[in-house]
């Protein structure tokens, strides 16, 4: 019988990774740092254009996300799409073995697996250009209520709105699963998701969704404001709660009860920050739904964010629970499966 706890609606994106010099950089047309939407052609382009072999490793932002849910215990799945070839089976596979259970729309699909190419400089930030794929195909109906009988939580990608029938339908199909008694977690994910999709991001979370995930720039692009601190409260009178990263720094957590702030343990280097928001999410999350407190949730999330980008690639290299274990041996025993 299927279960899960968290049932994530994202893209499925085969990421290939590549460690890249300044001075190679430098000829890219892209803005260091964020994610810029490009055809196939594109990614071709690029890739042929690259003097590095890419590494293939599973991606996609809410699929990452749910990997280090399922590494932390918690039953996982994801609604997505995938093309009839090698990369979607790669995908497919890649989630399985994470013990995350892949759902598909019963139906074919004309365009191949998504791709992104990721570019990690030696700053260790990351610039993506993103080949949605068949991603673009799906649909509000992709999201059937009858899978979320035993969900505790529905998780989204704001990327998502960037396919015009998910801008325009996504939201009541949100609204019904919130209906059910399913609580609705959403990521903003990159700024300039935030900057096209302001209005609708705003009526949504004021209306149907309970948990949000933001840096401080996305933060920023949603409210207009410009510090944290007053990002974080016209969140909150949206009734909201959730969490705000702002990169080496640290992270503020926040619910209608109060705010609290903490620093990023220190594990080692920072080699990639590619998927460092997905993992906190990952964290934070699992914590949320294991009843710990806030603060304990917060410090599980940047424990995960703090493994990833210890190392290339957006998924967690060493079992999260274990992790967990060692820092804060009694929130891992909450965390243990049922």
């Amino acid at each position: 019988m299927f279960r899960a706890d968290v049932v994530g609606f994202g893209s499925a994106i085969v990421d290939m990774l590549v460690e890249m010099g300044e001075e190679e950089f430098s000829r890219i047309p892209y803005r260091r740092g964020t994610m810029t939407l490009v055809n196939q052609e594109a990614i071709e382009e690029l890739e042929a254009g690259i003097a590095t072999t890419p590494a293939r490793v599973g991606g996609g932002s809410c699929a990452n996300t749910l990997v280090g849910l399922a590494s932390l215990g918690v039953d996982s799945a994801l609604v997505t799409a995938l093309g009839e070839d090698e990369a979607g089976a790669f995908f497919g596979e890649s989630l399985s073995e994470a013990g995350v259970t892949v759902i598909t729309p019963d139906r074919g699909f004309n365009e191949g697996t998504g791709r992104c190419m990721v570019l990690v400089t030696p700053d260790a930030e990351r610039t993506m250009m993103t080949y949605l794929g068949a991603s673009v195909e799906l649909a509000p109906d992709d999201l059937p209520t009858t899978i979320f009988t035993s969900a505790r939580l529905l998780y989204v990608e704001s990327y998502l709105f960037d396919v015009e029938q998910l801008a325009e339908g996504l939201p009541a199909a949100i609204r019904q699963i919130r209906r059910m008694g399913v609580k609705v977690a959403l990521s903003l994910s990159d700024t300039t998701v935030v900057q096209r999709h302001r209005r609708l991001l705003e009526k949504l979370i004021a209306s149907d969704v309970d948990i949000v995930f933001a840096n401080g720039d996305e933060g920023a692009a949603l409210t207009g404001l410009g510090d944290a601190v007053s990002v974080i409260e016209s969140l909150r009178k949206w009734g909201v709660s959730g969490a705000l990263t702002v990169g080496s720094r640290g992270a503020f957590a926040f619910n209608r009860e109060g705010v609290i702030f903490q620093e990023p343990p220190t594990l080692g280097e920072v080699r990639d920050t590619t998927g460092a928001g997905d993992l906190f999410a990952a964290g934070f999350l699992a914590g949320q739904i294991r009843d710990l407190d806030l603060a304990t949730s917060l410090s599980v999330g940047q424990l995960a964010a703090v493994e990833v980008v210890g190392h290339t690639g957006a998924r967690p290299a060493i079992d999260l629970q274990r992790l967990v274990s060692e820092f804060f041996p009694e929130a891992s025993r909450s965390l243990k499966r049922d």
